[in-house]
């Protein structure tokens, strides 16, 4: 499930990222590479446990993710006993704003970042010679 329907779907030509850079950039009068619809290379593993050490760094990527609001929850409950009433009205506007930025960081690379780079990596070329 993961793998097929989170990790996977922007290396896919259908992706909701592409699709939304190509209305931009029809939009804006552009001829753009964005609006093909099937990317240009295959997905392989070239190592014997290349995709068993892909489902554990995912696991472990995934779970920082699930688990950042819940540490820094933990974090904030350990050091808020030892601030003042003021310190800490103050600190509430961090912890909220925290956790906000971390989330759209995290939307920002999945839904600009990773499309772009697969995109741009998937289809450099040094030379007509030279096979992707």
């Amino acid at each position: 499930f993961v793998f097929n329907y989170l990790i996977f779907p922007p290396s896919k030509g259908d992706f909701w990222s592409y699709q939304q850079m190509c209305l931009l950039a029809t939009q804006l009068g552009f001829d753009s590479d964005l609006c093909q619809m099937k990317l240009p290379f295959k997905i392989i593993s070239t190592k014997m446990s290349g995709q068993f050490s892909m489902h554990l760094w995912v696991s472990v990527v995934i779970g920082f993710i699930v688990a950042f609001p819940y540490i820094f929850w933990e974090m904030w409950r350990f050091i808020s006993p030892g601030l003042t009433l003021n310190e800490r009205k103050k600190s509430k506007i961090i912890v909220g704003s925290t956790s906000f930025l971390f989330a759209l960081g995290v939307l920002f690379g999945y839904f600009i970042v990773a499309p772009l780079s697969i995109l741009f990596l998937g289809t450099y070329q040094v030379s007509d010679l030279v096979e992707n």
